[in-house]
């Protein structure tokens, strides 16, 4: 191999700042993709980008505002779904409880309604007792006056035909306070509720239903 050759061979490799076999070390090159894990600019910015955005994760996990806005999502799953009337039982003459069921996060509860016709009936389940759920006080008062106020609306029918389904039922008249008996299968027309009373029609004579009668209706009347 000629001199000249050599010469350009070892001028080639010095203008990468690479050295031949023969050749002293180089401690450094000019071209940094050269070199295994060398600095990069754009990746380096990347480092740095990311760096910042977990640090304001940190900082936004560790604030209050942002547990509160936790606590506020986690509230909204917990909707109640699926209510449901299980039974009522007469305790006295004036008292009923209501036994229910119904659903928060895919889990079914149970539950009872204490004096439900006074003016501050009684919420009792087991949900209050479930520690994977998150139970702020707002969020225990608004279960129960939702599952309250549900009921109460509930026993309360849609204005509209309805046929009775047992007998001796008694209803009362409006007008003169006289008593008259609904029978199996008669026909009866409600034109509105209030005041723990259902007012019905029969004929064109305007009557009301109280007491058992009111709590009991849904399971006595089906609507036609």
């Amino acid at each position: 191999m000629s001199k000249n050759k050599l010469i350009l061979e070892f001028t080639e490799f010095n203008a990468m700042r690479l050295n031949p076999d023969s050749a002293q070390m180089s401690i450094s090159v000019d071209n940094p993709s050269l070199s295994i894990g060398a600095f990069d600019k754009h990746e380096d910015s990347i480092r740095v980008g990311i760096s910042k955005i977990n640090s304001i994760i940190h900082n936004l996990m560790s604030s209050s505002n942002f547990g509160d806005l936790k606590s506020k999502l986690s509230l909204d799953d917990q909707k109640l779904t699926s209510l449901k009337v299980l039974k009522v039982f007469k305790t006295d003459y004036v008292n009923y409880v209501v036994y229910i069921s119904f659903v928060v996060n895919e889990v079914e509860y149970y539950g009872e309604i204490q004096n439900v016709l006074s003016g501050n009936p009684i919420f009792k389940s087991e949900i209050f007792k479930d520690n994977s759920l998150i139970q702020t006080k707002d969020w225990v008062i608004r279960i129960k006056g939702l599952i309250v106020k549900s009921f109460k609306k509930w026993i309360y029918p849609e204005i509209g035909y309805y046929r009775a389904l047992k007998g001796d039922i008694n209803c009362f008249s409006v007008l003169y306070g006289t008593i008259r008996e609904i029978n199996e299968g008669d026909v009866i027309k409600v034109i509105r509720s209030s005041n723990e009373k259902i007012f019905i029609k029969i004929k064109e004579d305007e009557y009301f239903l109280n007491g058992d009668n009111l709590m009991y209706f849904n399971w006595w009347f089906v609507e036609i």
